[in-house]
């Protein structure tokens, strides 16, 4: 899937919606897995070095560095398909902000893969792209599915990789607030789409409330649209 997605791209001046999600759910599904490898790889690099097992470690990591390699290939990979193609060959609002957003995401998974200066780098690079797609979605309604997805990830950017609680709250909250008083202008499916985003937003805002402090890994579908 992933080499009919990048042909894909590259053969269609413009992809339909459909073509558009088709290619976005690809590259999350593969970059998801080597996240979800890599949380249970540092783990175990944990419990081995917490028993001074020095073979294992050697073991684990190797394997850490090929999952980070392969996530590195792939989040590449669809920036350059955003920034090349994409964003060039479809100028609409919707399709700018949407793609604009993962572009935003792929940095962001980048961020967390990494330590020292490419963590930085990355971080820069995801902050940027959330705030011009944030931009972007401010002719969007605020409660937009699409403008509320940029600013829930943004806000879990803020709080899981530059570990600012006190932006990533206030700008939940902020969101939460004027997205709900607009819930009744969206029609039937945007309303659905969009209350789920507001309840994901809620919980976030109470788990941050609750223990500003503490950076849990909070990385599943009650957090964050990816």
């Amino acid at each position: 899937m992933i080499d009919y997605s990048i042909r894909l791209v590259r053969l269609r001046i413009k992809l339909t919606r459909e073509e558009r999600n088709l290619v976005s759910v690809t590259f999350r599904n593969v970059v998801g897995m080597r996240r979800a490898s890599l949380r249970t790889l540092y783990t175990i690099e944990k419990a081995e070095l917490d028993k001074e097992n020095i073979k294992e470690v050697k073991i684990v990591r190797k394997a850490i560095e090929e999952a980070t390699n392969e996530l590195t290939d792939y989040c590449t990979t669809i920036i350059h398909l955003v920034d090349d193609d994409i964003m060039k060959n479809d100028q609409s609002l919707e399709t700018q902000v949407f793609v604009m957003k993962m572009k935003a995401d792929y940095y962001r998974y980048l961020a967390e893969a990494y330590r020292g200066s490419k963590h930085a780098e990355y971080s820069r690079k995801s902050l940027s792209s959330y705030e011009e797609a944030m931009e972007q979605a401010k002719a969007l309604s605020v409660a937009s599915p699409l403008s509320l997805s940029v600013t829930l990830n943004y806000c879990v950017f803020q709080y899981e990789v530059l570990n600012d609680v006190t932006t990533a709250l206030t700008v939940a909250r902020r969101t939460f607030d004027s997205a709900t008083s607009e819930l009744d202008t969206l029609s039937e499916e945007s309303y659905h789409d969009a209350n789920l985003v507001i309840q994901i937003l809620r919980t976030n805002i109470t788990l941050w409330s609750s223990a500003p402090d503490e950076h849990q890994e909070q990385d599943n579908n009650n957090s964050k649209i990816d």
